[in-house]
């Protein structure tokens, strides 16, 4: 961002400091960018923005925005959110795997238990065996 400040009777422009990271970022959240992606770009125009005036400062961010859509649109971004899905479906999918499993444990002790219970229930045969 510029600052205009008077040196005896004519202007000056002097660079002042860019926003803050954290108003970057808060602008690129307003122009459309995914918060997590802001984060990591304001991080990288935090560093060059300072040294821009405001104008060139403001394309910066524009620029950045239009980046940002881009990659989002693109079919790489696509597919990361794809395998992130995918990712997911498959956290999901062992962890009803695991629910089985002990499903399937507690009918195998059942079932045993239930032969214990049948077999001391059923009558011996009746007089001596020799």
């Amino acid at each position: 961002m510029a600052r205009v400040v008077r040196n005896g009777g004519r202007r000056v422009a002097e660079t002042a400091c860019a926003p803050p990271r954290a108003r970057l970022q808060a602008e690129l959240e307003r122009r459309g960018v995914a918060p997590e992606l802001a984060e990591a770009v304001a991080a990288q125009l935090a560093e060059v923005a300072p040294a821009l005036p405001r104008a060139r400062a403001e394309d910066l961010l524009a620029g950045a925005a239009l980046a940002c859509a881009v990659q989002e649109a693109s079919p790489s971004a696509a597919s990361a959110r794809t395998a992130r899905d995918l990712d997911e479906v498959q956290r999901l999918m062992g962890a009803f795997a695991g629910e089985l499993r002990k499903l399937d444990e507690a009918l195998q002790l059942l079932a045993t238990y239930l032969t214990r219970i049948k077999a001391r229930s059923t009558p011996g045969p009746s007089g001596p065996l020799h």
